[in-house]
């Protein structure tokens, strides 16, 4: 399976909030972890195309009453309708 990911730092920008768990091992590649996580979710529920969606944390925090003003960014997806 070949998947498209953002790069490491928008990656990295896009989940600066507050943390709830431990930190991401050093050297491990959010690419690859995104990369992983459709690789899996492809073998649990078979399909031809796959996306990872969050949300952006800065439009979160500077518009929290207007869900209007905040969006979804594909973080990594897969397939032709991806």
């Amino acid at each position: 399976m070949t998947a498209l990911v953002l790069d490491d730092g928008k990656i990295t920008e896009l989940l600066s909030r507050q943390q709830r768990l431990s930190p991401m091992p050093e050297g491990r590649s959010l690419g690859a972890l995104f990369q992983e996580v459709l690789r899996l979710s492809s073998r649990f529920v078979p399909t031809t195309s796959g996306s990872v969606l969050i949300d952006d944390p800065v439009l979160k925090a500077r518009y929290p009453d207007q869900a209007d003003r905040q969006e979804l960014i594909f973080v990594a997806c897969f397939g032709q309708v991806a």
